[in-house]
């Protein structure tokens, strides 16, 4: 269906990432690569569609709300 999506992962946080066709989602990977976020806790959920930060533990959740202000 041309969508293609890649998380690379090191001791349980982001290294990388690859994301074709389906790309909506794909900054919020990105800012849990940029600030180093562990995801042990949520790793398996990265891949599900749709992900989106209602996929993040709730602590997480608020924090990167809090953010976004």
């Amino acid at each position: 269906n041309g969508v293609y999506r890649k998380v690379i992962l090191k001791e349980d946080v982001i290294v990388g990432a690859i994301f074709t066709g389906h790309i909506d989602r794909a900054g919020i990977i990105t800012g849990l690569l940029r600030d180093g976020v562990k995801v042990k806790g949520f790793k398996k959920e990265l891949m599900n569609e749709p992900f989106g930060l209602i996929s993040l533990p709730k602590g997480l959740r608020k924090e990167r709300l809090l953010n976004l202000r």
